[in-house]
């Protein structure tokens, strides 16, 4: 752990834990005992106000990285209307999605542009012909 971080094992339960330096504090806390009743929770506990939260650490963990994956989808809305500029009659999934550095199949790419289409700032091209002229799925800029 970090030079504020702790381990600390008590009848069978093992706390670890970091303070923030203000006040705050986040525990991850496994227990365990006879017929599978075990379990891995978070305390987040704020000794201004002396209060605690605690929740299952596998919730915390999957809100972790559903704020990652927002996070991700967002960076991508700029980097998707700036290379769209570069094409008035548009381009193809493909390149759009290579040009800013992502893959077409990635969730957080489809997810950008499911975004994007519905707030009406780009539109689909289901039949693009690129420069091979095969048909293609493409996007453009709204307007």
């Amino acid at each position: 752990m970090s030079d504020f971080g702790f381990v600390e094992t008590v009848h069978g339960v093992i706390f670890v834990g970091a303070g923030h330096g203000d006040g705050r504090h986040d525990m991850a806390v496994t227990y365990g005992g006879r017929d599978e009743q075990f379990g891995l929770e978070r305390i987040e506990f704020d000794e201004r106000s002396w209060t605690a939260r605690v929740t299952e650490l596998a919730a915390h963990r999957e809100e972790v990285r559903r704020r990652k994956e927002n996070a991700k989808v967002a960076s991508l809305f700029e980097k998707i209307t700036t290379e769209l500029k570069r094409y008035p009659d548009g381009t193809s999934e493909s390149g759009l999605a290579t040009a800013i550095g992502t893959k077409a199949g990635g969730s957080a790419f489809q997810d950008a542009v499911a975004e994007l289409e519905k707030r009406n700032t780009i539109v689909c091209i289901p039949d693009f012909k690129g420069g091979n002229r095969r048909s293609c799925k493409g996007w453009r800029l709204a307007g």
